[in-house]
This record gives structure tokens, sequence and C-alpha cells, in this order.
């Protein structure tokens, strides 16, 4: 059924004559269901749309019988991205069902067959996204890096969590911010993945930033905003002071359009001629302004036009425009207690530094810092330095290329409570269970030589110097909390960590979180290395199967670990690597060597 699988559209159409830049145009005429008459058009050359490497990705799929849900699978992306691809290929296409898809994709190889096939890039691998709600508005967003504080990094105009990381440099940029702190990255309400309701107010999108916090139990946060996120962080630092550490701006502004009394705005009619532009020609993509430095850079043109079409529609574009061209927080900008660096490129063609200046003269003991270059997204031009200022001021220090090392065992335990349970227990025996736990966690990571680490709601982190105490805990952990009527399914992942003042951190967190959301309630499920490194542990492993983790994490073979008594969990901890125990394994079962 999944012949076709590794089959790659080869036909690439060129958009028609005349359209605007960073447009895409559907076919003049409607395709139909007949297979003459579309190889007729394909034969012709006729113009249609240009479709980007992902969404030829969907349409293979699409022709092979997948739905919605298996295309997400295949190309790990949350369902609704799939189905919104899905949409924009028949937008596109001037098509009205998926039918059509797989004849114009069928159609289109024969056209094409015999032609020397390109391939299709590996797509790019994220952290999962998750939801927040909050009065009816869900908040989508990701968490990354492992840090030792939470860095809530607000965005720009308009984003797409999932798709951002098809990019290389957005990749590395985010990398580099996730390895000093721990990221919490999210969609404003009305764009990208979240709900797609009107954009709000600045007070309404302060809520979906609480909301992001409260879904995470955090309680205290580092605050990133950018360009058009500025003014919500900086609002929200000054109504929140309780809830923000420090406030980090970049390319920022307090107001955008002029007035008496700030002379360095846009001219009002000025702003909404190009608000009428930008809905009429969107999504508009001006790498002149934007990013100079890759002007001629036609694969980032067209990955951010793609960032911009998932993150909005043409209405929402216009209206987060229309709300920018009445912002102005310079009022409550005094207001701020928080510690605050304000960042601006010299030659920003997009926020003119002089309105970066403004807020930096108007938040008490701000510290501004002007760097060259004139790219407005972050993630271009000179990002090092960007981020360096950032790490420095947060951290005291810039990671150093030399840092300190250790392999150590990172153990990741999800609490799971069953609907039946949390409606017999209620909300308050809900909190008696999850406290309990938590001191039973406490006294077994204790026992068995771990430290914990930093966790978020129902997440448990421990790091141990070796993976048989990580997995023996595992095990203890699973009965303590079986003790108090819920389940832990429990990951496992060995690598090597960065020391800094005591405090671990790198991808093996990342790595383990990712193989905790594979495993199964009462599961302990390892990665490949962790169980390599258990040679004589006397542990019983099946494979469950492969975690891809893409360029960025690596890829992993997963096994479900099971003990062959209990009567360890009672005996004092055992040694680090290659403890043994006796037993010897079913024929049935696979062991360690």
């Amino acid at each position: 059924m999944r012949a076709a699988l590794d089959r790659r559209l080869a036909l690439n159409l060129p958009a028609a004559t005349g359209a605007p830049t960073g447009l895409s145009t559907g076919f003049s005429t409607s395709f139909g269901a007949d297979l003459s008459a579309t190889l007729r058009h394909v034969g012709q050359g006729m113009a249609g749309a240009q479709l980007s490497r992902r969404e030829k990705q969907v349409a293979e799929l699409v022709a092979d019988g997948f739905t919605n849900r298996e295309i997400a699978e295949r190309l790990v992306v949350s369902e609704r991205t799939a189905e919104y691809h899905v949409e924009q290929i028949r937008n596109k296409l001037g098509f009205h069902s998926r039918r059509d898809i797989a004849a114009w994709v069928k159609a289109s190889e024969t056209a094409r067959r015999g032609s020397i096939e390109t391939p299709t890039p590996k797509s790019a691998h994220h952290p999962p996204t998750q939801y927040a709600r909050r009065n009816g508005v869900n908040i989508a967003f990701q968490v990354f890096g492992s840090g030792p504080f939470d860095l809530i990094v607000v965005p720009g105009w308009v984003s797409h969590l999932e798709h951002m990381w098809e990019h290389p440099a957005y990749v590395s940029y985010i990398q580099r911010l996730g390895r000093f702190a721990r990221l919490i990255l999210f969609d404003k309400r009305g764009t990208g993945l979240s709900d797609r309701v009107s954009v709000g107010t600045l007070e309404d999108r302060m809520d979906d930033i609480g909301a992001v916090m409260d879904a995470l139990g955090i309680r205290r946060a580092a605050v990133y905003g950018i360009s058009e996120g500025a003014p919500l962080s900086l609002l929200f630092a000054a109504t929140h002071p309780e809830l923000v550490t420090a406030l980090v701006v970049y390319g920022s502004f307090a107001r955008m359009t002029k007035a008496p009394d700030y002379p360095i705005g846009v001219a009002m009619e000025a702003w909404l001629k190009q608000t009428e532009f930008t809905e009429r020609n969107w999504p508009v993509v001006d790498l002149e302004r934007w990013a100079p430095s890759l002007a001629h850079d036609e694969r980032f043109r067209e990955w951010l036009g793609e960032v911009r079409r998932y993150g909005a529609g043409p209405g929402s574009a216009r209206e987060l425009m229309e709300v920018i061209g009445e912002i102005d927080v310079r009022a409550v900008l005094p207001a701020i207690r928080v510690p605050t660096l304000v960042l601006h490129r010299t030659a920003d063609a997009t926020i003119p530094r002089e309105m970066g200046r403004v807020v930096a003269d108007l938040v008490p003991g701000a510290a501004w810092v002007e760097m060259p270059g004139a790219d407005h997204l972050p993630w271009t031009g000179d990002t090092e330095a960007l981020v360096g200022e950032i790490e420095q001021f947060l951290t005291g220090q810039r990671i150093s290329e030399t840092a300190d090392r250790v392999l150590a065992a990172i153990l990741a335990g999800d609490l799971v409570i069953s609907e039946r349970a949390a409606s017999r227990l209620g909300e308050s025996g809900l909190d008696g269970v999850r406290s309990a736990f938590e001191k039973t966690a406490a006294v077994e990571v204790s026992r068995f030589g771990g430290s914990m680490s930093r966790g978020s709601g129902n997440r448990l982190v421990a790091t141990f110097q070796g993976p048989a105490r990580a997995v023996r805990c595992a095990h203890a952990l699973a009965e303590g909390a079986s003790a108090v009527g819920v389940d832990i399914r429990t990951g496992i992942h060995t690598g090597e960590c960065e020391i800094r003042d005591g405090t671990l951190f790198g991808a093996a967190f990342e790595i383990a979180g990712r193989v905790a959301d594979r495993a199964l309630p009462g599961e302990v499920l390892v990665s490949s290395t962790t169980r390599a490194l258990m040679a004589g542990s006397g542990l019983v492993f099946k494979s469950r199967g492969t975690l891809a983790g893409g360029d960025l994490l690596g890829e992993w073979q997963l096994h479900s670990a099971e003990e062959r008594s209990h009567r360890h969990r009672h005996a004092a901890a055992p040694a680090t690597y290659g403890d043994q125990t006796a037993g010897a394994p079913k024929k049935s079962e696979e062991r360690t060597a």
C-alpha cells in the first residue's frame, strides 16, 4: 500500500508571469478529475503554482492515500499543520478534493517520466508542540534547551512554531540560545499553530504568556521580546514584575507611528498604505529590509515566505499591522523595575535604531547595546554577537568552547494520571498525590546516587553518574507511583553534558525527554547508548523502535528495560557501569551481553 513512499515529485511548474515577489499563483482554470485532460495541461506546460518542498511531500503522501493524521506522523508535525498544508495545496492548484491532488501527482510523474529526480531534503525535527488554554483560546508552545533558567521568547510579527525549524539559520540560533537557557517558544494568538482568533489587545496577549507559564508550572522567567514582541514584553514586565527575572528586547519600539512628541515614527498615512499593500500582496517577503545579508538567497526567501503564509492569513496580517499602528507603551516604561537589556543593530532598516534608543532611555537603568549590521531578523547577520550579549546579560558570562564536559545518564519521567483516577481523587486529592510522589521521588533519586534537576508540570528530571543507577531508580519510581494510585513513564538517555557552576546541561536532556514522550505508562524506555553501557546489568531489553531526532539530535534505537525480579529495589544502590545482577534471561528475551 505504501509502495510509492520514496517517490519524489519532479514537476515544478513556474509561477504565472507578473506575480509579485513572495506570492504564489494558482491554476487559471480548474483541473477536474479527468486524467487525460490533466495530462494535456501538463504536457502543454501551462502555468501553475509553485509548491514548496514540504507541500510536494504532502501532495505525494495524499496521492499514496495517507490521511492527515498519517501525514503528520510521517513528517513529524502536528495534525493541524498537515491539514493546513493540504488546504494550501488545494488553494494553489485550484482543486476541490484530495482525489484531484492525487490525479495531479500521477499526471506530473507521467509527464516527467525519465527525467532526473530531485531528492527532497530531509525534513527538520523540532520539539513537540503543546497547547496551553486560557479563556477559551489555545496557545501553541514548545520547550527546547536545558539551561538552568527559563527564557520565554516572545516572537515578532508572524511566526509558525514548526515551520521555523525548516531553515538551518534559525535552528543554529535556537540551539545557541538553548545552550544557556531552557527556551519557551510560542505562537501568539491568531498566528501560527495557536487558535486563529482575533490577535486581540496587548493585554489579551499578556494573558497568553501567563497561560504558557502556568501550563509549565513556571513561577518566574526571563523574557526575550523580538521586534513586535518587544512592546508586549515591556508591558508584561511592567505589569507582572513578580513573574519576570530579567528582560531583553531586540529590534524594539515603544511606538511605531508618528505623533507630535514622537517625530521619529512612521506617518499614519504611509502606515495605512503599507497595511493595505501587505494584505493585497501577502506574504510580503522584503529581504532587502528584513535581512539584507541574505537578500540574494532564494532558499531563505522561499522559506520566510512559507513561514509567513503558514503563520497568518492576509486578514490576520492586516489586523496585526493595524494593532502595531496603535501601540504606544512609552507611558509604562518608567514603571519597569527588572534588569533590562535593549539591543539594536545600527543600520536596522525595519525598525530604526532611534526607536530602540527611546526604549532604553525610558526604562530605568536599562543597558543599551548597539551592534553593527542591518539585518532585523535576529537569526541572520552576526547572530553569535547578538546571542553572546544576551547570554552575558542573563548569566554574567559567555559559554566557553572549552567548557568542562562529563558523561551522565539523564532520567526524564512524566507522572500519568488517568481520567478515572483524577475523577476519583478530585483536585485536592490530586495535589496530595503529587506532593506524596515528589517526596518519594526525592528519596529514591538520592538513594540511587542521583541529583534532582529542573522539571516542569508533571515532569521529573534527574541525573546519575551511570545508566544502571538511573534505570534502577526508574523502576523504584514506578513502584512508588503505583503505591499512590498513578503511573509514571520514564525515558533515559546517556550522553555528554556540559558543566557550568556545578549545573549539567546539553542535548542529552532534550533526548531523554523525547524518549520519555515515547514511553508507555509504567514503562522504562532507554536509548541505544544507555543500553550499550549496561553490559552485565542483568536487565532484559526489548526493542521499541526508533526515535528520529534529525540532524539536531540524531537517531536512536529505543529499548524497554525490564527487571528479572523486584528484590533489588529494596537493596542498596548498585554500582555505576557494569553492575552485576543474578538471573538468566528467557530464550524469547534480549539481554545485555
